[in-house]
C-alpha cells in the first residue's frame, strides 16, 4: 500500500521499477541492491581500505501490492519470500473493516494457512516460515484489534479460531491466547451491565426506571450533579462505546 511504497522509496537500495498485472491484483515492482562478501582468498598484500572492492552485488526483484481483491491482500500479508511485513499489516488491520468483516478475513487466513500447508510445490523450509508468520499475524491481529473479536453473544470467531488453532497449530501459544480471550469476553459481558453498588444495572440507571426514584428528590436542587451529567451525556457515552480504536483510521 502507500505506506510501505514510502517506506521503500525512503531507501536508497530501492529503486520503482513498474507496475505489474496479475489476476485479481496490481503490484508495484521495485528492485533492490543487495551487497554480500564475496568468500575469496586474498593475501595481506593484496587487501585494500576499500571495502567495496571485497563485495559483490545482486539486484532482486520485489512486489509490494498496490490494490487486488481481498484474497490478494490476504495473501499479501506475508511476502513472496514468507517474510512479516510489519508496515502493511498495521495498515491492513487499521482499515479493512471498510471493505470486508472479521469473520470474512479470519476465513481466507485459515483458509491461506491450509493452502501453504498442503502446497506441494511449496518448498519446505518456505513453507515453515510462510505458516510461523502466518501464526504470528494472526497473534498481532488478536492482541491489537481484540475488538473485533468481540461480539457477543455467540464470539463466533474467537470460537473459530480456537478451534483452529487448538486443531491445526502446532504449539498451545495462540490457543491459549485465544481461549483466554473468550474467558474474558465472557465473563466482562457478564458483568457489563451491573454496577456492584446497590446491583443497580447500568440501563436502568440511566432511565426512568423504578428502580431508580425520582420522586425521593423534593426539588431540581435535590438531584446530585452528577446524575444530571450522566443523562445529558447519555448519548454522547453511547456513540463513544459503539466505536472502534481504528475508526479514524479507516476513515482518513
Amino acid at each position: 500500500m502507500d505506506s510501505a511504497q514510502r517506506m521503500l522509496q525512503q531507501q536508497s537500495s530501492y529503486r520503482v521499477w513498474g507496475e505489474e498485472l496479475v489476476e485479481g491484483a496490481v503490484y508495484t515492482v521495485y528492485l533492490k541492491k543487495v551487497r554480500y562478501n564475496c568468500f575469496c582468498h586474498t593475501t595481506p598484500e593484496e587487501e585494500s581500505d576499500d571495502d567495496v572492492s571485497h563485495l559483490q552485488w545482486e539486484t532482486l526483484k520485489l512486489r509490494s501490492i498496490k490494490c487486488g481483491t481481498l484474497e490478494r491482500l490476504v495473501e499479501s500479508l506475508h511476502t513472496e519470500a514468507g517474510e512479516v511485513d510489519h508496515s502493511y499489516i498495521s495498515v491492513f488491520f487499521a482499515t479493512y473493516r471498510s471493505f470486508s468483516t472479521p469473520r470474512h478475513v479470519l476465513n481466507l487466513i485459515i483458509d491461506r494457512y491450509r493452502f501453504v500447508t498442503k502446497d506441494s510445490n511449496i518448498r519446505q523450509d518456505l513453507r515453515e516460515k510462510m505458516r510461523r508468520s502466518l501464526r504470528s499475524i494472526l497473534g498481532a491481529w488478536l492482541d491489537g484489534y481484540s475488538e473485533d473479536f468481540n461480539e457477543p453473544p455467540n464470539y463466533t470467531c474467537l470460537h473459530t479460531l480456537c478451534y483452529f488453532a487448538e486443531h491445526e497449530l502446532p504449539g498451545r501459544e495462540l490457543a491459549d491466547k485465544s481461549r483466554q480471550k473468550l474467558n474474558k469476553f465472557i465473563e466482562t459481558e457478564k458483568l457489563n451491565f451491573v454496577v456492584s453498588d446497590n446491583s443497580v444495572t447500568i440501563d436502568s440507571f440511566f432511565s426512568c426506571d423504578t428502580s431508580v426514584s425520582l420522586t425521593s428528590w423534593l426539588s431540581f436542587m435535590d438531584i446530585p450533579t452528577e446524575h444530571i451529567a450522566e443523562q445529558l451525556t447519555y448519548i454522547d457515552a453511547v456513540i463513544l462505546l459503539s466505536l472502534w480504536c481504528g475508526f479514524s483510521l479507516a476513515c482518513s
